[in-house]
């Protein structure tokens, strides 16, 4: 029964994230740089952020990366790798508190911000001035209006104390309802339960809309820029989450095995 109960906590926490996104956020890019790509920095889960942006071949395409710039975003995604790799054991769910991992989950958002808050600082070095502001636009693009809950876009927004508060408070109230709804999902239809879902989505996204001021408002269509067409996510024999593919691994798409593999 704690073991059920575990699952659901964490289950929303990952779903929430999911939920708030526009649909295209949730479609993985082609290619990417070095092993593995660039996900798993920066963003909430992995494979998103700014580094995980930058993976998808198409975004690459429409900020006009330069070789010589692709060569230092692979040596900035290969040193993140590194302090990854150094991190310590992973929590043990099972024994927690809803108290301690909730706690848990506060604290790795406020460390993800933190090292994308780095992230952007380290790019906007090697990136063009005008590089830089499309691959913001295209980042808030793809995070919908969970974009709302990152500390650049809050500060270009303006958000007062208060209304940073109850978007906080929206968001409990959304994983509350998420809850709920992952209790009783078992054993559901599946077209039923995509529609449900669905219909959640556009409720979570207004209610935390709902936060912001006309002017807010529009702001935030203002900080999307252009809109951008993102890659279908590739699936099947070859590709990610196919028979043949790499385990399912976010990114890895149809890339040929390293020599030796």
């Amino acid at each position: 029964m704690r073991v059920n109960r575990v699952l659901v906590a964490v289950g929303v926490c990952l779903a929430v994230a999911v939920l708030l996104a526009p649909v295209h956020a949730q479609q993985r890019g082609r290619g990417g740089f070095g092993r593995g790509g660039f996900g798993g920095f920066g963003g909430f889960g992995g494979g998103g952020g700014l580094l995980g942006l930058l993976r998808i071949e198409e975004v690459q395409k429409e900020i006009e990366l330069l070789d010589e710039q692709r060569t230092k975003i692979e040596q900035l995604a290969e040193s993140l790798r590194g302090q990854r790799g150094q991190q310590g054991e992973r929590p043990d769910f099972q024994n927690m508190t809803d108290e301690q991992r909730r706690e848990f989950f506060r604290r790795m958002q406020e460390e993800a911000a933190k090292r994308e808050a780095e992230v952007r600082q380290k790019l906007a070095e090697i990136l063009l001035p005008h590089q830089m502001e499309r691959l913001e636009e295209l980042n808030v693009q793809r995070q919908g209006v969970q974009a709302l809950f990152d500390p650049t876009v809050q500060a270009k927004l303006k958000l007062t104390d208060a209304q940073k508060e109850k978007l906080q408070a929206v968001q409990q109230d959304i994983q509350a309802r998420m809850r709920e709804a992952f209790q009783g999902a078992r054993g559901g239809d599946p077209a039923q339960l995509r529609e449900r879902f669905e219909q959640m989505r556009r409720q979570n996204e207004e209610q935390l809309l709902s936060v912001l001021t006309a002017e807010q408002k529009e702001q935030f269509e203002k900080l999307k820029g252009k809109p951008f067409e993102f890659p279908q996510p590739q699936f099947g024999p070859g590709g990610r989450g196919g028979p043949g593919g790499r385990g399912g691994q976010p990114g890895q798409g149809n890339r040929p095995p390293r020599p030796g593999t």
